[in-house]
């Protein structure tokens, strides 16, 4: 597994969007340093990466006594007035089969107020691919477990605490179980337990004894009950019929006798006075019509002959008076003619034409003056006679149709109205109606509680039913029950033994190799070679003891505070190889309180050859300007975090301090 690329955004003290890249050149510089004064963001980094593989589930989420929303919310850039949202997100690839897959993970969450929303994404080969997002916790166990990320991803302080070998057991205990698949032992051991401390109190339980006498009696209680209940049920069921029956008869002597009519009187009164005011109002307008234009409906054809007349006459008229200005404009061209001494004989030739010709148009004016309407009148005629008497009988023809309809209507209503009978005719049956209706109401009623009553004790019966058999069944099976739960017990108790051996020796089987390999790097780091012969662990309680070369035993204590902390480098390395997965090995201040010797041992013989990818995150003061010099040749990558005191936020620049 190689990480290839860390991306911030908003994350603690590093604002804004930053990436790291982290792949190694080539094998022979697998070191990338990340160097920064404290409080600059380096445990930040090493957080970002656990909690982009585990999310919830990482080291640094669930070692923290306040919830998971707390720390989203604690590990968003706070600073500004940026949003409230934050992200981080890892690349890496990993070899399966010969085969190279690549992966990246993006966690994002954002605060709303009270509430932190989050989302996840996991892509492989650049495809987002939604089993994977769903599946992720599951699938990053097969490449990296969690139960040994701390081989991999661990701090100075880690360094420290496992220097104290009574704090390492517990570590040993734990990745050792994790390394040879012995949790699952472990969580078989716990089950057990849990069945074991079950079968205890069902097995306290079964001694109490029921009462079957009782309950056998409340069967019997519940089952007269119901019985009697059911007989009542049909009884009033009987009464229901009846009385729906003599509603029944009782609202068709009603209907029969005019009964319905009476109840509608009142709408059917004021129906008839509907009909009569539409009545009234078609008559009026009627009227008013008859008073316009409309008896000029009746003469039809006497109005055409006076529209021709008139017509005939208006043309008359302005013949004549055509006929008046033709003789004088003739008269004034016979004069002029004359004047201009035109021959006689032209002149009484024209004299004669315009004469002809005035004749000829004064005869077609001959018409008799009867009507003596003018041109105005004439128009207002025609108006009268193709527009208003059209509409005039449209209107008249809606409103006897109207006049018809509420004539209808008002004898219809008439006739239901006198059907009607009288008051004291109808008092009786409208009496015996509603006595009726009210014995049906309350029948109903009383049918519907009953059913109620038959269904709770129904209920109650069969719940009597059930918890005598069941007592009957535990009665019967309480002594078969003691002697499995016994027996269970007692098996219990072997398998836990057998498993507590099964451990025991299986990590005695697998111990020696561990051993050796953390002999191996303790060796290799120590500055003294003939300190150390021996280290045993304790197959039971994990204690690791020390051997020298003359055969006497080492206590920690003879050891010096450097000598201890690379101990505990010991003891991470070769349970790191024992682990036999190819994982890149992040460290977050990694020198701790070492000395020059110490360190040099670190920097030389560790830091380089601990993994294929080895990241460091380190103060100018651990990893100073001599050891940068005498790393680089095997690093690959070199970051500094710059946090200057008037900034809001870190930012990564490309190259170490020197």
């Amino acid at each position: 597994m190689i990480l290839d690329q860390l991306t911030l955004e908003n994350v603690g003290v590093f604002a804004g969007r930053h990436t790291l890249d982290l792949t190694p050149p080539s094998s022979r510089k697998p070191v990338t340093i990340v160097g920064g004064f404290n409080g600059s963001g380096k445990t930040t980094i090493l957080e970002a990466i656990l909690f982009a593989l585990y999310g919830p589930l990482a080291r640094s989420v669930s070692g923290r006594a306040r919830g998971y929303d707390s720390y989203l919310r604690q590990l968003v850039h706070h600073r500004g007035t940026g949003p409230s949202k934050a992200a981080v997100e890892l690349r890496f690839h990993a070899y399966r089969e010969g085969e190279r897959f690549d992966y990246r993970i993006h966690r994002s969450w954002q605060i709303r107020g009270k509430s932190v929303t989050e989302g996840t994404a996991a892509y492989l080969n650049n495809v987002l691919d939604r089993d994977l997002t769903d599946r992720w916790a599951e699938h990053v166990e097969a490449f990296m477990p969690r139960g040994i990320a701390e081989l991999f991803f661990f701090d100075g302080e880690k360094i420290e605490t496992l220097a104290e070998l009574d704090n390492a057991r517990s570590m040993l205990r734990t990745v050792i179980g994790a390394l040879l698949g012995l949790d699952l032992v472990d969580r078989l051991d716990t089950d057990l337990g849990v069945i074991e401390r079950n079968h205890r109190r069902q097995s306290a339980a079964g001694d109490k004894q029921t009462n079957l006498d009782e309950l056998q009696q409340r069967v019997t209680q519940t089952r007269a009950v119901e019985e009697r209940l059911h007989q009542d049920l049909a009884a009033i069921r009987v009464r229901v019929e009846r009385a729906a029956k003599r509603r029944h008869e009782q609202q068709e002597r009603f209907r029969v006798e005019g009964g319905e009519l009476f109840r509608r009187r009142k709408d059917l009164d004021e129906a008839r006075d509907k009909a009569t005011e539409r009545l009234k109002a078609a008559d009026k307008q009627l009227r008013d019509l008859a008073e316009a234009a409309a008896p000029f409906l009746l003469v039809p054809d006497l109005i055409d002959e006076v529209i021709e007349q008139a017509t005939a006459e208006v043309e008359s008229a302005q013949m004549n008076r055509l006929a008046g200005v033709l003789r004088d404009r003739d008269r004034d061209i016979i004069e002029r003619l004359r004047g201009m001494k035109v021959q006689a004989a032209a002149i009484d030739d024209l004299d004669k034409y315009l004469a002809e010709e005035r004749l000829h148009r004064t005869a077609r004016a001959s018409a008799t003056d009867i009507t003596q309407l003018t041109a105005d009148d004439l128009v207002h005629v025609r108006a009268m006679h193709e527009h208003d008497l059209p509409d005039i009988r449209q209107r008249r023809s809606a409103l006897l149709r109207q006049r018809d309809r509420a004539t209808a209507d008002l004898e219809d209503n008439q006739r239901q109205l006198a059907a009607v009978p009288e008051d004291e005719t109808v008092k009786h049956l409208q009496e015996d109606l509603d006595a009726a209706v009210a014995d049906e109401t309350a029948a109903q009623r009383d049918l519907d509680r009953a059913e109620a009553d038959l269904t709770a004790a129904r209920a109650a019966g069969a719940s009597a039913i059930k918890a005598y058999e069941s007592a009957l069944k535990k009665a019967t099976d309480a002594a078969l029950e003691r002697e499995d739960s016994q027996r269970v017990l007692a098996h219990s108790q072997r398998v836990r033994n057998t498993l507590t051996a099964f451990r025991t020796e299986a990590v005695k089987r697998h111990l020696r190799r561990i051993e050796r390999l953390v002999l191996e790097s303790l060796r290799s780091l120590l500055r003294k070679q003939d300190l150390v012969a021996d280290l045993r662990i304790d197959p039971e309680t994990f204690t690791v003891s020390l051997t020298r070369s003359d055969g006497t035993d080492l206590a920690p204590q003879q050891l010096s505070a450097g000598e201890r902390q690379l101990l505990a480098v010991a003891l991470l390395w070769g349970l790191a190889q024992a682990s036999g997965r190819p994982l890149p090995i992040v460290i977050d201040t990694p020198l701790g309180r070492l000395d020059g010797q110490h360190r040099e041992h670190l920097i030389r013989r560790y830091f380089p050859h601990a993994s294929h990818q080895v990241i460091l995150l380190s103060t100018d003061q651990e990893i100073d300007e001599a050891a940068w010099k005498e790393l680089k040749p095997t690093t690959g990558h070199a970051y500094h975090l710059d946090h200057p005191s008037h900034s809001t936020g870190t930012s990564i620049q490309p190259g170490y301090f020197w």
